[in-house]
């Protein structure tokens, strides 16, 4: 029932948190603001499991459960004090809702995002693509402290070594914000396929490292994948849907990304269970990172041809207009 609770209360929050920043901000600075967001979720994650250990120690599971769910609770206070969209805002997007609803008056608002996303091959190659990285690396998170006490580093250096690939998770979920702030042209589906390609790699090489300097530059390659990859879940949807379909569409994301780190951990799990070791396990998640690098390429292929279509048709339009146009003849 805990994580029952728990994980439903969690995938509410999240997903409203990442909508409410959505629609607050516009343009370049909404990217950023969302990057933002991952990076503080991923502080939270640096620091929490040091809080945890301590309330466990001091008050036991029951106290430190009581003790995470008032520090919860506070959430509700800080979304009680946000301001709503200014009445500007409000006024036109209702004018957009009411012209969008005259002219489609018998489809619903979440039927029509629900066929704008089906439709939608760069939004259906976005989410298969994510479903072979964050699983893959979560389900690798599961047994990478049993991994390297397999290797012969002691619990607490284990832990120090983990601590390394939230840091660099952390460090680069900004990444995807800075990069359409200041390199503008940047497509925000190449930044992800990058990152995807030193992932697979890191992967592919951390059962063959020896030193401890290597593995860590691996796992921090590897948490750079991870911090990438989830800022670009918001980040990358926003761009890619309409801001009408913003929602619809990042909560069909996180359910699909939901069932399938729900299959890849016990698959993980049973791998190394039948092969004895982690090496294969490992050599199966560089291959699907691999997948997901070539999908977000395609994605960032088909949304290059989508603009460029739709700038020619609007440059067709525009000809059109301005040959009926009076004054536009010589």
């Amino acid at each position: 029932m805990v994580s029952i609770s728990t994980g439903i209360g969690f995938s509410a929050t999240v997903i409203s948190a990442v909508t409410s920043v959505g629609e607050y901000f516009e343009g370049k600075s909404k990217l950023l603001a969302l990057s933002f967001l991952t990076f503080g979720s991923g502080c939270g994650g640096i620091t929490m499991p040091f809080l945890l250990n301590s309330l466990v120690k001091e008050f036991g599971w029951r106290g430190c459960l009581l003790v995470i769910g008032g520090l919860m609770a506070n959430m509700t206070c800080f979304f009680a004090v946000c301001k709503p969209l200014s009445i500007q805002q409000t006024t036109k997007a209702n004018k957009l809702k009411k012209v969008d609803c005259e002219t489609k008056p018998t489809e619903q608002g979440f039927t029509k995002s629900l066929r704008s996303l089906v439709t939608n091959k760069v939004y259906i190659a976005h989410v298969v693509a994510m479903c072979c990285t964050l699983p893959v690396i979560n389900s690798s998170l599961i047994f990478i402290i049993d991994f390297l006490t397999m290797k012969g580093f002691d619990s607490k250096t284990a832990i120090l070594m983990y601590l390394y690939l939230q840091i660099g998770s952390t460090l680069c979920g900004v990444i995807p914000g800075l990069c359409k702030k200041y390199i503008p042209h940047t497509s925000v589906l190449i930044i992800p396929a990058c990152f995807t390609i030193i992932g697979s790699v890191a992967t592919a090489l951390l059962p063959h490292a020896e030193t401890y300097v290597q593995y860590v530059v691996l796992l921090v390659c590897l948490g750079m994948t991870l911090g990438v990859s989830v800022t670009t879940v918001s980040v990358t949807t926003v761009k890619i849907v309409r801001l009408q379909d913003y929602s619809a569409g990042l909560g069909v994301l996180m359910t699909m990304l939901g069932i399938s780190g729900s299959i890849s951990g016990p698959s993980a799990g049973f791998f190394v269970d039948l092969t004895g070791s982690y090496t294969k396990p490992f050599y199966g998640m560089s291959a699907g990172l691999g997948l997901a690098a070539g999908l977000f390429v395609l994605a960032a292929v088909l949304k290059r041809k989508s603009n460029n279509n739709h700038s020619d048709h609007v440059s067709d339009i525009t000809v059109v207009v301005g040959a009926d146009n009076p004054a536009f003849s010589i």
